[in-house]
Formats: structure tokens, C-alpha cells, sequence
């Protein structure tokens, strides 16, 4: 496997677990307290952001 493959697996794996995340803390407000993202960050899944998931790859 090259370095290419690792990291788009890398930043695939972050995406999805930080949109997880978001998706239990906006359904439930168990993880963080009760919030909820306005339209002003583009296409949701679940009530959140795609951008969300990918600025959790951008802090790990």
C-alpha cells in the first residue's frame, strides 16, 4: 500500500467518525451539550455539515 492509499484512508476514517460524533451530540446533546448548525456551512448529514467531519480531520 502506498503512502497515498493511507492517507486518504487516514482522512476518510476521520471524516466519518468526526461526522458520527456530531451527529450523536446534535440528535441527543449527550456529548457536548445541546446545539444545532445553521445552513451557513453547506450540505448536512443528519443536521451536520460535511465540512465538519473534514475540519475534524484538519484538528487530529
Amino acid at each position: 500500500m502506498g503512502r497515498t492509499f493511507l492517507f486518504y484512508s487516514f482522512l476518510l476514517i476521520c471524516v466519518c467518525i468526526g461526522i458520527a460524533v456530531e451527529i450523536i451530540g446534535v440528535k441527543t446533546g449527550f456529548l457536548f451539550g445541546n446545539y444545532s448548525y445553521g445552513i451557513v456551512l453547506g450540505p448536512k448529514i443528519q443536521s451536520v455539515p460535511i465540512l465538519i467531519g473534514i475540519n475534524w480531520f484538519i484538528i487530529i
